[in-house]
Formats: structure tokens, sequence, C-alpha cells
């Protein structure tokens, strides 16, 4: 049957889709005639055959182009024994036509989204449970259409409203908005609640589907959308087109953004323009400075590279660009031997997110002078979850007192409904009213000596001052004194001050224990892998408004006496992370000049320790600081420094150094190096070139680097702390 089924093809050049299968949802496509819908049966009695599987038909329809006749249609539908539809529904819950009306088309997700939430209303939850169930439920039920097509702005706004009134509802009953849902989508660090904005994370969404088309243009639904919209050209040049698809309108909304975001890795420079290709450092733009001669619109990087050697080419660096674009270029490094990528330049991986690019949508955010900075803080207290949602609103300033009702020109009485002597606002109900100044006096917590008017100044004077078991129970205490507040308010009633500090006492001790229990690990045996004796420490420094970098190496025994060490500067280093790597190239590069073939590598870098080898590990950077050290005095020097037998001064090391593979770091095997180069790529460069630099022994004469052939260097790597450590920029 090989030719007898002619495939459906949207453009010329575009391969032909003779069918989509997913499970149980299955589309074929052929053209309509007699001929191929009897080819089409016989295939599916032939399935039926093999499988034991039956076809149900009344199930099933066909739909036909516009231009097919209506005769041909009921042939075609009755050779299948089929019924005739308009179009077949939906497809993996998408719908298959998309008419004007987007808002019709996408309603069935805002019905979904209500109704689900319509349901929790009989379910009197906390806020901390509403915030649970908004984050894990509604704001994922429209993930799937989101990732496809971009929906109507109302839709988005109807979601949002639905879930805003859930949030700052009771049960049925409407509450006081009291921050706006923008407000609400602030990340927590920043005084919001970190919501989605459903409008940007559509456009993030998307951007996936543009990233693909970018960086996968062999697959097949890539090359079906460059056969229809942008057959002479790439993604980056494409346009929306003549009579262009829901779909593809969508995507290209995100065209502009994901352009904007990505960067080319210089591997061989054979697919990348020199003027036409974001390929530098954004330092001032990633795109060459220098005017463009018309002759050379298509010129290729490549062609700037000394192909006998493998490096950039001085004579026509100097020849073609300016200084500035010859100093950013000559950072560069090479790597003859890969193609050139294109990656994502806010991700160390260089891959696109989702969450990377939704923080780029929504811009940056900053704590504004003077205004509360400790939100890291509390929303870090080991406390219960309500407990710190109502803190949020204490410091917020947004908790229903009289004051903040009658700016919501609600008719109350100002007056405080504990003591009935003054007037009702955050910082008298939990701190300066009668009856809360009783409780925190049996509570035996010094929080009354805090002067200030405001919570958010006694917030942070209790925080500065009180240890973390205190500032716990302070919490709780704040938490029951607010209860013990609607009580009196509602019920004419006031629990006793030793009652309120003794909910607050339990509560917190039963948490606490809780937590402890649950922190407790399974009993879990680690295999332990056997030591190579040698360690070698390594570190790099980097200086962020200079880019300049530098590593240490320190080389130690089995008993951690000290051998040999290392250290110099590093070039075309754009960032910390870039730093460590090219500092973990140049120490692999040293270990081999001396010709060690097992050594156990470690540094205090965890993020490129977890680029390098998947597991994790527990942090410690002590045993680094000799690595650290001379990094830090390569700045000064000109040269590489090495140091064989009796260390510098600067790190003499008096006494062993502890052995790590005990509680606080484990040591993990990776692949033996291969005999002749080891590569390792992160972010946006790739490690893999040949040391150049000429050594010098410790005898004053210069020597040639190690050789990179033969022997394999098996390396056991074991982490300390991030890179984000201060450590790593100075």
């Amino acid at each position: 049957m090989d030719g007898a089924i002619h495939g459906c093809r949207v453009a010329r050049g575009a391969p032909p889709v003779s069918h989509l299968f997913f499970a149980d949802d299955s589309l074929l496509f052929f053209k309509a005639n007699i001929e191929e819908a009897a080819v089409v049966k016989q295939c599916l009695i032939r399935y039926e055959k093999l499988s034991g599987q039956m076809v149900n038909y009344n199930k099933s329809n066909i739909c036909f182009s516009r231009n097919t006749q209506m005769a041909q249609k009921q042939q075609v539908a009755w050779c299948l024994g089929v019924e005739l539809a308009s179009n077949f529904g939906k497809y993996l819950g998408f719908p298959s036509f998309i008419g004007r009306n987007k808002r019709a088309v996408f309603a069935y997700i805002e019905d979904k989204t209500g109704q689900r939430i319509g349901s929790w209303n009989k379910k009197l939850l906390s806020q901390a449970r509403k915030e649970v169930l908004l984050k894990s439920v509604a704001q994922s039920m429209p993930t799937f259409s989101m990732s496809v097509f971009l929906l109507p702005e109302s839709v988005c706004l109807s979601i949002q409203r639905t879930m805003n009134k859930y949030w700052w509802g009771t049960g049925a009953d409407r509450g006081i908005h009291w921050k706006a849902w923008d407000k609400l989508c602030i990340p927590k660090k920043y005084g919001g609640l970190g919501f989605k904005d459903l409008r940007a994370f559509n456009l993030a969404m998307l951007g996936k589907q543009a990233w693909r088309f970018l960086t996968e243009p062999t697959t097949l639904v890539a090359r079906i959308y460059k056969a229809r919209y942008y057959p002479t050209t790439t993604f980056v040049d494409a346009t929306i087109g003549n009579s262009p698809s829901h779909c593809w309108r969508s995507i290209m909304t995100t065209h502009d953004l994901v352009c904007a975001g990505v960067r080319r890795r210089i591997g061989n420079g054979r697919d990348t323009l020199i003027w036409g290709h974001p390929w530098l450092s954004d330092d001032p733009s990633p795109l060459v400075q220098t005017h463009m001669p018309e002759e050379l619109r298509q010129a290729l990087v490549s062609g700037l590279v000394d192909q006998d050697t493998g490096t950039w080419d001085p004579h026509i660096l100097n020849d073609l660009f300016i200084p500035e674009d010859v100093n950013r270029i000559s950072r560069i490094p090479i790597s003859p031997d890969y193609d050139d990528t294109w990656y994502w330049k806010g991700h160390t991986q260089g891959i696109y997110t989702v969450k990377n690019a939704y923080r780029r949508i929504m811009g940056d955010y900053s704590d504004d002078p003077g205004a509360f900075d400790k939100w890291v803080t509390l929303w870090k207290l080991r406390v219960p979850p309500k407990w710190k949602t109502f803190l949020w609103r204490a410091v917020s300033g947004i908790l229903p007192t009289t004051d903040n009702l009658i700016v919501k020109r609600v008719e109350v009485d100002p007056i405080c409904p504990m003591c009935g002597n003054a007037q009702e606002n955050i910082m008298h109900v939990l701190i300066l009213c009668d009856y809360s100044k009783m409780v925190w006096n049996i509570s035996g917590l010094p929080v009354t000596n805090i002067q200030t008017n405001f919570f958010q100044s006694w917030f942070i004077g209790m925080m500065d001052s009180l240890l973390e078991g205190q500032v716990r129970l302070t919490v709780g205490i704040l938490y029951y004194l607010w209860l013990a507040r609607n009580l009196a308010l509602w019920e004419r009633a006031l629990p006793r001050p030793t009652a309120t500090v003794k909910k607050a006492v339990l509560t917190e001790e039963a948490f606490t224990r809780l937590r402890r229990v649950a922190a407790q690990p399974n009993a879990t045996v680690m295999p332990e892998t056997e030591p190579y004796g040698l360690k070698c420490y390594f570190d790099a420094g980097y200086r962020q408004h200079t880019e300049e970098a530098t590593y240490g190496v320190v080389l130690l025994n089995h008993e951690g006496v000290f051998m040999a060490a290392s250290a110099g500067t590093l070039p075309g280093a754009f960032s910390p992370i870039m730093a460590e790597a090219l500092a973990c190239k140049e120490a692999l590069s040293w270990l081999k000049g001396r010709d060690i073939q097992r050594v156990d590598l470690l540094t205090d870098c965890m993020e490129l320790r977890n680029m390098i080898i998947s597991r994790s590990t527990e942090i410690r950077s002590t045993a680094n600081m000799h690595a650290h050290t001379l990094a830090s005095l390569a700045f000064d020097q000109e040269h590489p420094m090495y140091w064989d037998v009796i260390p510098p001064d600067s790190i003499t090391i008096s006494d062993p150094l502890p052995e790590t593979n005990g509680d606080h770091r484990e040591r993990i095997p990776s692949s033996p190096l291969p005999p002749a180069r080891r590569s390792i790529v992160t972010g946006s460069i790739s490690i893999n070139r040949e040391r150049r630099k000429r050594e010098m022994s410790p005898d004053g004469e210069e020597k040639p680097p190690g050789s990179n052939g033969g022997g394999t260097i098996p390396l056991s790597t074991t982490t300390g702390n991030p890179a984000a450590h201060p450590s790593n920029v100075f």
C-alpha cells in the first residue's frame, strides 16, 4: 500500500501528514476520493485483525475541505461507514477550528475554572489553604491551552477576577478586596503573594514553542510552519504572513521576546552571521557595533577565525572592526569541533524556561527605599502557613481594623472592641491595647520595649532582638490576639490573657514537633566510593565591573599535606559561573601537565557541580579557602604562579585539612576523561580549547604545558557553597 494514501500538505514544500496518533485520539488525512477511502478502510480492517481491537465507527466522523462536492462527501463517508461532520470538534482537548469570535471558542476554559473555584466556596478554608488551591489547581487548569493558543485577554481577566473574588471572600459572601490582583502577583520576596499574571504566563508558555522552532528546525511541526510562513528565511526573520492561523498568530506574539533573549554560542562560526546575529557580550549590545559593509552582509563568523590555529585572526579583526568590537570578539572562546547553537541568555544552562521568560515579561522588581524589606525572613519563619499569611496582611497594613474599614467607606464604630478606650488600628490591636499588653506581660517576651508607632518598624525590631523560638511564639501570640479581637467584636467576649498565651504556646510546640518528625530522613545506605587519595581544590575569582577573572588550585595528598599549587588569570569570563568553569578547566590542564592520573576534584561552586553531576550534596566552604585565597591574590599578578612542596605564605597549612568524605560532603565518581580533551559546556561557553599558555617551572625556567593526549583522569567530584557565595565575586 505504499503511496496509496496521499497525506495533507499545508503548503508547497511542506512534508505531507497522513496521520496524527495519540492514544484513542487519532486523525487520518487522505484525498477525498473513493480509492483512498477504500485503502484506509482496508488498513483499519487489518488493524482490527492484528490487534484484536475494534474500531468504533459510531464515535468516528469525517470532515472535508470546503471545495469538496456533497456527492463525493457522501460517497467517501458511506465507504468508511462514518458520519459527516462540519468539523471534528476537539483534538486532545483543543478546538480544531477557531473562528473570529475567540471569546466564544475559549469560553470553556473560563467556565471550567469558574465551576472548580465555585465548588470550593462550601469549604471554610484559611487564606493559606486558598492560596494552595488557587496556585496548584486554578492557575494550572488553562496551562495546556496556553501552551498552544493566545487566549483572549478578556478570558484571562475573567479567570483572574474569579480567583481574586474567591481569595478575599468567605464562603459565598463577597469580601473587601484589600489589594488589587496585580499587587498579589508580585513575588513574595517583594511584598506580594506570587500569583501568576495569566496574560504574561500565556506569553511565556507560547515562547516555548517559538524557542523550539528556533532550536529544533528539523522537527515535523517546525518544517510544516516553515514551509507555510517562512520558506526562504529562518524563524528569526519570520513574519506573520498572509492569512495566518490563530496558532501561528499566537506564537508570533512571542517572536520579539524570544529573539531578544537568545544569543549565539560560537563553535566553528559557520552558521552565525557577523552582522545579523547576536553573538557578542551585551555591553553595550550583543550585535556588532562596527558599520556593516554591504558586500559583507552575509559574511560568517568563521571568516574571522584562523583555520590553522583555531583562534581569532587579529589582522582581520583589526581591519574590519572598531577597537571596542575587537576587544569583545577576542574574549570569546572558539570551539572548532562544535557547531554554532542558540542559547537563552537568562539561564545558566542556556535553556529557555517558562519561569525565566515570565520574569522577563513581568520585569524586575525592587524594594522601595524605606519600605519593609524583610519579606524573605517573614516567609521563611517556621510557623503554620496561616500565621504567615496573617502576618503578611498585618505588615502590609490590610487587616480589617476600624481605621482601614473607614478608608473603604464602611460605617463602623472606630473604638477598639477590646478596651473601648482608643481608636482601633493594627498597632493598637496587636501591641498597645490594654488587653494586648496583659497578654505580652504574661508571655514574658520583651516586645513592649520596642518604641514605635508603626507595626512594620515594630516587627523588624522584634526579629532583630529575639531568638528564633521567641520569634515563632511572638507570631503565634499576634495571631491569637487577632482572633481574640474578632471574638470581642462579634460575640462581645474576650478570652482570658493566659488562655490566649497558652493557645499560642501549644500550637507552636505542636507544629515544631510535627516539623521535626517530618524532617527526619528515611534510613538509606549510600554506596561508599573509594577515594583516590589526592585532593585538588580549585576556586575562581571574578570582578563584575571589570570582568577580570582568576583561578587558584591547591593539591594535597591523602593526609591533607600540601603538594603543589597554581594561580593565574582567566581570559574571556563574562560571569562568576563562567569563571568557575574556566577554573575547572585550568585545574584539569594543570593536573594533566603534572601527569596525575587519579585525583579527587573539589569545588565550592554548587551550580557548576550540579551541571556536571546531577545529584546534589550539602555545602561546606572552609576546606576550599586556600584555593580561594590564591584566586584572590592572582588579581595582582600578570603571569601564572606555581608552587611545589613548599606552599606560599598566604596559605601556609599548619595542620592537615579535615577529611571530606564524612557527613558534610559525599564523593561521587564521574566517568573518566577521554584520552584527548575533556569538554565542559556551561551557560554560553564551551571550554574545550587547547591550553596554549607557557608554564613556568619553580626554578624560573619556561616549560611546555602537559600533553593533552594519553592517560585518563577519573574524577571524584564533591561540592561546597553555591556560586552566588560572596567569595566568588570580589
